[in-house]
């Protein structure tokens, strides 16, 4: 595997931060609006937007849209052109909303929405960029039929391997509405999911007027890099266990609805080219067991730093947030380790099989890829990004989404006490090369990485530079837990734990499906004023932070 990953992404919005008073009676509404150069319409709106109110929460939402319906440039109405997803309230008091945007029915793909009401009823926030006009920019001429769409995608996909990838289910085709360099595109969103000939969850978008291919990438989430057990860097670690029998197994019921360990037993990958009712043969695997409670043996090692490890993330996520594991409902986390043969790599898979995989590396660049903490919290947050924001992999969302598993990652690091720093990968990454590592939050240049937004990388590789513009973030997170000077800025360090709570509350109540960096700033800016108050330090050190890294 090759650290050096190529990068980035699309030409990028501009985006200006202003307030604009209210033409209202009421002095005390204000709006600081985030607007977006390229669409004239607002990306992130937070403030004292309506005033105090007892009627519930989607009213107040809907009423204040229907008022700014010119500004945001919707077509019809709030009711009509927004759906409701989810609906809940916070240990603040704020009840959220999370909303997707449809246009006579067929949803927007990417265009999701957060809003925030406060305690008293009043609308705090509103966070996403809304597809405008779609009434006049959408053509309405559809000649492309849903099986077309599916066969040209398919088509193209089988094209790019050598061996044909074989679904682990079925397929999906979807209509939607696509929004690609500020046209809008009815358009059919069909979507596979294999494990062979390589790990792939890929979304393509067939034009539903021309059938030209508009856009595709995958979103597989991959690293680019009471027993007693022995684990890969030949430490010992106690590990909850199941006694059956005279049989203990790496099954932890005092987590959720469990921590489970499997072994792949090395089966080899071209198992993963069968229909999915072969794969899940194989996949997890065997539980993993042991006659003696006592996992020591070399073929043991793995496993126990896999259970171990999954036990501390969700411990980190339950102590720091009360998240009760990735999905929030105490999901039981499943890894399957000695995954294929030699094989450089790690990875969350997704829907249907919902489990972590660890390759065993191939002793040179690599060792088994579940001997480090950092990584498995790394992987484990995409899922827990999967329930939340759900940030797109590609382009700034996924360069998000790729900094978001770095920085709990790391966080989650400090948090165990576990030799922390501020490298990620640097305990089976090359291991006779000492102070190596796949990436550095303190300096991301020395692999590769750019540490500010005007030396962001264009490009079509790595669907949009996933894991190389993810070095801005990171940069921005270092420096704002640690403090320094930067780009000729200096900021104030607030420590590892303010940062955590903020960059959770970011991904988890404020960051929607296409956000950008610009609406990670506000997002951060505005769980720092929810926590610590709009005047506080840690405001204005979130401020300095990302000033330093060049995202306004």
């Amino acid at each position: 595997m090759n650290k050096k990953f190529l990068a980035v992404c699309l030409s990028l919005c501009l985006v200006l931060a202003i307030f604009i008073p209210q033409a209202s009676a009421k002095p005390d509404i204000f709006e600081k609006i985030n607007k977006s150069e390229r669409t004239s319409t607002p990306e992130f709106v937070s403030g004292k937007l309506t005033e105090k109110s007892d009627k519930k929460p989607k009213d107040v939402l809907f009423g204040y849209l229907n008022g700014k319906k010119d500004v945001f440039k919707f077509t019809e109405t709030a009711e009509s052109d927004f759906v409701v997803l989810d609906e809940f309230v916070d240990d603040l008091g704020y009840t959220h909303l999370r909303l997707q945007q449809e246009f006579k029915g067929t949803p927007v793909y990417g265009r999701t929405f957060t809003a925030h009401i406060d305690s008293s009823g009043v609308l705090t926030a509103f966070s996403g960029t809304v597809a405008p006009e779609l009434d006049k920019k959408l053509k309405q001429d559809k000649k492309v039929k849903k099986k077309e769409a599916f066969s040209i995608a398919e088509e193209d996909l089988i094209s790019s391997f050598s061996d044909s990838p074989s679904y682990i289910m079925d397929p999906t085709t979807e209509e939607v509405i696509y929004v690609k360099d500020d046209e809008s595109h009815y358009a059919f969103h069909v979507n596979f999911k294999f494990l062979y000939p390589e790990l792939g969850d890929w979304s393509y978008f067939v034009d539903a007027v021309t059938g030209d291919i508009l856009d595709k990438f995958n979103q597989s989430f991959k690293i680019n890099s009471v027993g007693t057990g022995t684990g890969v860097l030949g430490d010992v670690k106690s590990l909850n266990t199941d006694q059956q029998g005279s049989t203990y197994y790496l099954q932890d019921n005092t987590r959720g609805d469990g921590i489970l360990t499997y072994d792949g037993e090395n089966v080899s990958q071209n198992i993963l080219n069968r229909p999915i009712r072969i794969i899940q043969r194989y996949l997890p695997g065997n539980l993993w067991s042991d006659t003696d409670n006592i996992f020591n043996d070399s073929y043991d090692a793995a496993a126990v730093d896999a259970h171990y490890y999954a036990g501390l993330v969700y411990d980190y996520y339950m102590d720091q947030f009360n998240r009760d594991s990735f999905d929030n409902q105490g999901a039981a986390i499943k890894s399957t380790v000695h995954f294929g043969q030699n094989y450089n790599n790690a990875g969350w898979l997704g829907e249907p099989l919902n489990q972590m995989m660890y390759g065993d590396g191939d002793g040179v660049n690599w060792l088994p890829f579940s001997g480090s903490f950092d990584v498995i919290a790394h992987e484990i947050t995409h899922a827990v990004t999967d329930r939340t924001a759900n940030l797109i992999y590609q382009n700034e969302s996924g360069a998000m989404n790729e900094a978001m598993s770095d920085i709990f990652g790391v966080l989650a690091e400090f948090w165990a006490g576990l030799d922390p720093d501020w490298l990620m990968g640097e305990d089976i990454y090359t291991p006779t090369i000492s102070g190596d590592a796949l990436r550095s939050f303190s300096d991301p240049t020395l692999f590769d990485q750019p540490d500010h937004y005007s030396d962001y990388l264009n490009t079509t590789a790595d669907y949009g530079g996933v894991h190389t513009n993810s070095g801005i973030i990171n940069k921005a997170a270092y420096l704002l837990s640690e403090g320094g000077n930067h780009s000729g800025v200096a900021v104030n360090g607030i420590g590892i734990d303010k940062i955590g709570d903020i960059f959770y509350r970011s991904l988890t109540q404020y960051l929607t499906e296409s956000s950008t960096f610009s609406q990670l700033r506000s997002a951060a800016e505005q769980s720092a004023a929810d926590l610590y108050g709009s005047n506080s330090s840690e405001v204005t050190s979130v401020q300095q932070a990302f000033d330093a890294v060049g995202i306004n």
